[in-house]
C-alpha cells in the first residue's frame, strides 16, 4: 500500500472524482464539484492509482500556518476508497498527513480510532433510516405515536405537496423563516447553498420536495441523491408549516416514495437533542462518525486554537 501527497493543481480529477463515485464508503461531499461549490481549498492523499483518496480541505487563516477544516455544508468527508477500510489502511492515511499541517478539526465517514495519543477522536451522532427491502407500511410501524398524530395533522389541510421549487424560491423561505436564527450565514453562503443545489440537480444528484398552502410554500427540503443514500441536507419549515406538521408529512411522503428501494435516508447528525430526537421519532438509528483533532501549532498559537 503506497500512500502519496498529491497537492491540488497535480490531482488527477477524473481518476479523484471516478474513485469517490466507486468507493464503499463514498459521500457526494467529496466530488470535485461539490468542492469547487463550497470554495474549499484541498490537496489529497492517495492510495495507488487513486484506489483511496483522503481530501485535505485547508484554510490559511493564519498565514504561516496549514489548518484542516471542514468546509462549511460539508458534514463529512474523509477516507473514499474501493478497498476495504480496514484499521490498518485508516490508521496509514492518518499517519500520512503531512507535517505542514499543523492543526485539524475535520469530520470523517464512519468510525474511526488512532491509535496516535496526539489525535483527539469523537464520535459525533448520525441519524440513518433503511429503506431497503422494507416496505412503506412496516417502516411506519416505526413512527413515534407524536409523529402519526403530525403526518395527520397535514392531511387534514389543503396543503399539497411539490417539487416545483427553484433553488431561489427555497433560498427565499430559507433566508425568511431561519435567517434570523442562522444569523452568522452572510449573503455569499446563500449564493454558495444555491451554487451546491444547481450543480447537483445538473447531475441528476438533487431534488427538491415541499409543502404549498393557500399558494405559498410553507416547508420545503433539499435532498442530494447519491451513492445508496437519500441525504436530508437543507430545510425550512414557515411557522404555519411548523404549527401543522409540515416537515414530519415532508419526510413521510419521502419515505412512503422511496420505501424498499435500496437506499438508506440519511438525515445528517444533529447534537440538538430536539432535532435528533425528531429524526429518531422515524425510526432512524445513530450510526455516528468520527471528528479528528490535534494540534501541532507552535506556543503561543496553540494556546489561542484549541
Amino acid at each position: 500500500m503506497n500512500i502519496r501527497y498529491i497537492p491540488f493543481e497535480e490531482i488527477d480529477q477524473l481518476k479523484y472524482d471516478s474513485c469517490v463515485h466507486y468507493a464503499n464508503t463514498g459521500l457526494p461531499f467529496a466530488y470535485s464539484w461539490y468542492l469547487k461549490a463550497v470554495n474549499a481549498e484541498y490537496d489529497i492523499l492517495v492510495e495507488d492509482d487513486y484506489e483511496s483518496i483522503f481530501p485535505l480541505t485547508f484554510n490559511r487563516k493564519i498565514p504561516t500556518q496549514l489548518q484542516l477544516v471542514q468546509p462549511f455544508f460539508t458534514p463529512r468527508l474523509g477516507i473514499m476508497s474501493v478497498n476495504i477500510l480496514s484499521n490498518k489502511r485508516i490508521q496509514s492515511f492518518i499517519n500520512a498527513i503531512p507535517n505542514k499541517f499543523n492543526y485539524a478539526n475535520i469530520s470523517l465517514n464512519g468510525k474511526i480510532d488512532s491509535a496516535d495519543q496526539k489525535i483527539n477522536t469523537q464520535m459525533l451522532p448520525n441519524y440513518e433510516l433503511l429503506l431497503a427491502g422494507r416496505q412503506y407500511e412496516d417502516i411506519r410501524k416505526s413512527y413515534s405515536k407524536g409523529l402519526k398524530w403530525q403526518v395527520n395533522k397535514v392531511h387534514k389541510t389543503d396543503a399539497i405537496f411539490t417539487s416545483n421549487i427553484t433553488p431561489e424560491k427555497f433560498i427565499e423561505g430559507f433566508k425568511l423563516h431561519l435567517g434570523a436564527k442562522l444569523n452568522k450565514l452572510q449573503e455569499r453562503d446563500y449564493f454558495t447553498i444555491m451554487r451546491i443545489m444547481y450543480q447537483a440537480m445538473h447531475r441528476s444528484l438533487g431534488f427538491f420536495t415541499g409543502l404549498e398552502l393557500d399558494g405559498k410554500l410553507i416547508a420545503a427540503a433539499f435532498i442530494l441523491s447519491s451513492h445508496n443514500r437519500l441525504i436530508y441536507q437543507f430545510s425550512f419549515s414557515s411557522p404555519k408549516g411548523r404549527e401543522i406538521g409540515a416537515m414530519s408529512a415532508i419526510i413521510d411522503m419521502l419515505i412512503r416514495q422511496n420505501a424498499g428501494r435500496p437506499v438508506i435516508l440519511d438525515f445528517e447528525g444533529s447534537q440538538i437533542e430536539g432535532i435528533a430526537k425528531f429524526f429518531r421519532s422515524f425510526g432512524a438509528i445513530n450510526v455516528p462518525y468520527t471528528r479528528l483533532h490535534f494540534n501541532r501549532m507552535p506556543w503561543p498559537l496553540k494556546l489561542i486554537k484549541k
